[in-house]
């Protein structure tokens, strides 16, 4: 078991037992071998039973320094609410407001022509670092003070 077990484990006195790891012992004070049998009886089982499996446990079952340093960090990982592969950035684009109507080629056929025209209407909304504000003729726009960015999950409105 490892060490972080809260429980001891029960020792048979006169069961044979198998060190999972190396360790040296402050009680009794001596150094023990991965591998190395004890019987159950021995001081250094009684008093250091976390070292220690039952020699009928196949090794592949045993505990490992790898899967007591994982609990150790594992109880240490502080919690998170959201996981996120990048910084979410501030939103600092301004919502502007078309003031006329305006008609926007989109995309491009091989011969040079606009693959569909789409009609805006006066009054819509666009944030201010859409494609259609940036390329509008001056004036086409303006601003609404005070107006916040959309958030994530408002969408377009």
């Amino acid at each position: 078991m490892p060490r972080a077990s809260k429980k001891r484990p029960k020792i048979n006195p006169d069961g044979i037992y198998v060190a999972w790891e190396s360790a040296a012992l402050s009680v009794p004070d001596e150094v023990v071998q991965r591998g190395e049998r004890r019987r159950g009886s021995d001081p250094a089982v009684v008093e250091n039973p976390w070292l220690f499996v039952p020699r009928d446990l196949p090794q592949n079952e045993w505990p490992s320094e790898f899967d007591a340093e994982v609990a150790q960090t594992d109880a240490q990982a502080p919690q998170y609410d959201i996981l996120l592969a990048v910084q979410p950035l501030p939103f600092e684009d301004q919502v502007v407001t078309l003031t006329r109507p305006l008609r926007v080629a989109v995309g491009s056929t091989f011969d040079g022509h606009p693959e569909r025209t789409v009609e805006l209407q006066a009054g819509e909304r666009f944030l201010s670092t859409d494609p259609v504000v940036t390329a509008a003729p001056p004036g086409c726009f303006e601003r609404e003070p005070g107006k916040p960015g959309l958030s994530l999950k408002s969408g377009r409105r």
